[in-house]
């Protein structure tokens, strides 16, 4: 605290330029007149002549409203009573209650609070939902809740820099959405535009009678992420095209790139030697016959099929490979196992195939070994 002096013409006593430079420049500052209307007051509240007075006495001493000029320094200048009080306090001067915010505003207040920290609400609407006056908690927060006020404050400012989002906070402390009944009137658009990605703005428009360019704009506005959507959407589909197209393309190519041996495997090649010929592997162009010349791949099925007397169906390269040795099982006395060691074949599958396929030669050779065994016991 300073001495008053007694030239009422001296720099601000008690507030200092960067104390008026501050609250000036700020966005919840004092403004320029009100700052000059309370200023001697102001200084005598920081003046120790004037300790023994209470603020009440001070502000009707300079001719103020007590209650408005208690309420500007609380809001502007509440380190300066803060010091004041404890002056008073500690020269036993301060016989009113201290002061400071009792347990019941605390209670009273602190779901609006909740909310104000948590949500992008107003204060009229905190307000409004936790049944409070909206001028009090406007009060409440500037006067003991600074640290939220500013907070709210960096908010607001940083959504200058940022689109609109609906439901996020605005410039302006308000959440940004559609206004009055704007959200209803293009409702039934919206749902057409998000259940139908390929719809455009202009046929939800004519469905629902309303303008294209407002739909186009109110979309644009407050739902960005419908928007983003149906354009990721709009990207996969022509991705898919391309693809479409890519494999068209690679399609024809490889048509007329087999179309070259076609009529080997009409006259009879194998699969194998239409392949070796192209040089891709046989698998290959077979499953491209299947695929493409469905006629051709049923033709060379039944050809690599044969069909012997019995019914029984065995590939043309196994009966190749069987016919000599079954000729001469059929006709003549050789043993079975001296056939299979002339033609390198397997005894036990050279079996089998004599088995499945000519039983019958089976059973006259083995009633024949029955007679041999029989003429020689007698």
């Amino acid at each position: 605290m300073k001495k008053k002096q007694g030239n009422s013409n001296d720099s601000h006593q008690g507030v200092s330029d960067e104390r008026i430079e501050q609250y000036m420049g700020s966005r919840y500052g004092q403004h320029a007149d009100t700052r000059r209307l309370y200023e001697e007051a102001i200084r005598a509240c920081s003046d120790i002549e004037y300790l023994p007075k209470t603020i009440t006495e001070i502000a009707r001493l300079f001719g103020h409203e007590p209650e408005r000029f208690r309420m500007m320094m609380k809001r502007h200048y509440m380190d300066v009573l803060d010091e004041r009080e404890r002056l008073r306090v500690s020269l036993g001067l301060n016989k009113l209650p201290p002061r400071g915010v009792s347990q019941a505003t605390k209670a009273k207040y602190e779901p609006a609070l909740q909310l104000l920290r948590t949500t992008d609400m107003t204060v009229r609407q905190a307000a409004e939902a936790t049944g409070v006056s909206m001028a009090s908690l406007q009060q409440h927060i500037i006067f003991h809740h600074k640290d939220l006020a500013q907070q709210r404050l960096m908010r607001r400012t940083q959504a200058l820099a940022k689109p609109r989002k609906q439901g996020e906070m605005t410039a302006n402390g308000s959440a940004a959405g559609p206004r009055g009944t704007a959200a209803e009137y293009y409702r039934q658009a919206v749902a057409l535009l998000t259940a139908n990605p390929a719809m455009t703005y202009r046929e939800a428009a004519l469905r629902t009678g309303l303008a294209t360019g407002n739909l186009s704009s109110y979309i644009r506005r407050w739902h960005r992420d419908l928007m983003t959507e149906r354009e990721r959407w709009r990207h996969q589909q022509t991705k898919q095209r391309q693809q479409a197209a890519a494999r068209l393309s690679a399609k024809e190519q490889a048509a007329s790139r087999y179309a070259a041996v076609l009529p080997m495997l009409e006259q009879g090649a194998t699969y194998q030697e239409a392949a070796f010929r192209l040089g891709v592997p046989a698998e290959r162009l077979r499953v491209w016959v299947r695929r493409n010349r469905p006629d051709i791949h049923a033709m060379k099925k039944l050809s690599e099929w044969v069909t012997l007397p019995n019914g029984y169906r065995v590939k043309r390269t196994s009966w190749q490979r069987y016919e000599a040795p079954i000729k001469a099982y059929c006709d003549t006395d050789e043993p079975l196992a001296q056939i299979a060691d002339r033609y390198r074949l397997s005894l036990s599958a050279f079996r089998r195939f004599l088995n499945s396929g000519y039983p019958e030669a089976v059973a006259r050779r083995q009633e024949k070994a029955r007679q041999r065994k029989s003429g020689q016991k007698q």
